[in-house]
C-alpha cells in the first residue's frame, strides 16, 4: 500500500488556514473598493481615502494570490 509523503497530507488545519485566508483576502479587497467608491461612509478626507483604499485593494489581491499558490496550486 502506497501512502502519500509527509509533505503532501492536508491537515485540518491547512483547511481552517485556506478558508480564512480567502475570506481575509476578500474582506481586504471589499473594503478598500468601498472606500474607494464610498469616501463618505468612512468619514476620511478624499484625498487620503482613495490612496488608503488601493493600498487595501491591492494588498488584498495580493494575499489572494498568495493564499492561490499555496493551497489551490499543485
Amino acid at each position: 500500500m502506497k501512502s502519500e509523503p509527509d509533505h503532501l497530507k492536508v491537515t485540518p488545519l491547512d483547511v481552517i488556514m485556506k478558508y480564512f485566508g480567502l475570506a481575509l483576502a476578500s474582506i481586504y479587497v471589499i473594503v478598500g473598493t468601498v472606500m474607494i467608491w464610498n469616501t463618505a461612509l468612512f468619514n476620511i478626507p478624499t484625498q487620503y481615502a482613495l490612496p488608503l483604499g488601493s493600498l487595501l485593494a491591492a494588498y488584498g489581491l495580493f494575499r489572494g494570490y498568495r493564499v492561490y499558490t499555496k493551497y489551490f496550486k499543485n
